[in-house]
């Protein structure tokens, strides 16, 4: 795309104060700016902001195919689509089983069909037909599934370059780990590209809520045990407690074999516990991974 269209490069988006009203009423729809999004090209580039490590990293050349599934309700049109763009862009087609749209009861009458089948790689909308909630629509997705591994996806998510090969290289070498990339910042305000940092942990209180901790606070940085595993490699993956649950890769028989999601859980909250603590009493493990990847679910 040409630099200088609106957004390119992850550049900020400011609207000027004429269309103040407009956007603000737009923002009321999905809780981010709307207004910003629609002008942004639906495959825009973001920088690759990957340690000189990571870029250098070799993976196998024999990877599994994932299938990549991502719900909504009511998602903004250009953020969804730009999710399945920057997917198909940034992403070695082979390893694309295909990707699953899981529509949890939209109301806004926008029908994909269509559109998807015009995309160089399969595309399959399903309809839960009532409203299911994240996980059972996760599961219907599932279901559904032929790759050999599921990627879950938030339905606001920009991949940067190399994003799926470091997560399906661990599952490749230890098939019950369950791997997670980075989650980079898209401004909700202007859609400005924010990296994280790459010693961001997740962890968890004993009221069960998940949090972030930052290497800012030192009593929340990585422990030293882990930076000593890591031999101080940063781009070695972290060893984490728990995950924010958006936005990870597991295999599809160990998914299977871990008894997937609770059926019974509604709307969502908790899911990325059960996806962490099952696999530790089964004595498996759980990653975070490299800087390779932007989602629209944490504003600044």
């Amino acid at each position: 795309n040409p630099s200088h269209w609106l957004g390119e490069n992850g550049k900020a988006v400011i609207i000027g104060k004429e269309e103040e009203d407009l956007k603000n009423e737009k923002f009321n729809l999905n809780k981010f700016n709307l207004l910003a999004s629609d002008r942004i090209a639906l495959n825009r580039s973001l920088p690759d902001v990957r340690m000189d490590g990571c870029r250098r990293k070799h993976h196998p050349k024999l990877l599994p195919s994932t299938s990549i599934i991502i719900v909504f309700h009511n998602e903004a049109w250009s953020t969804l689509l730009r999710t399945v763009h920057s997917i198909i862009r940034t992403s070695p087609e082979p390893l694309i089983q295909e990707i699953l749209l899981v529509d949890d009861a939209s109301e806004r009458g926008k029908q994909l069909e269509e559109y998807v089948a015009t995309l160089p790689v399969s595309v399959k909308v399903l309809r839960t037909g009532k409203r299911s909630g994240l996980i059972r629509a996760r599961l219907i997705g599932a279901k559904e599934a032929k790759g050999d591994v599921l990627t879950f996806l938030d339905a606001h998510c920009e991949c940067t370059k190399g994003w799926l090969e470091p997560l399906l290289s661990r599952i490749v070498e230890d098939r019950t780990r369950v791997v997670c990339p980075i989650i980079d910042v898209i401004s909700d305000e202007n859609f400005e590209y924010i990296p994280a940092s790459d010693m961001t942990w997740g962890g968890f209180n004993w009221k069960l809520n998940f949090r972030w901790y930052r290497e800012v606070w030192d009593r929340y940085r990585v422990p030293q045990r882990e930076l000593d595993r890591r031999k101080n490699d940063r781009t070695l993956p972290v060893r984490t407690p728990t995950m924010a649950g958006g936005l990870f890769s597991i295999d599809r028989q160990y998914f299977e074999l871990l008894g997937k999601y609770d059926e019974g859980m509604d709307i969502w909250g908790g899911e990325n516990l059960e996806m962490k603590l099952i696999p530790v009493l089964n004595n498996s493990g759980e990653e975070w991974f490299e800087p390779s990847f932007s989602a629209l679910a944490v504003s600044v």
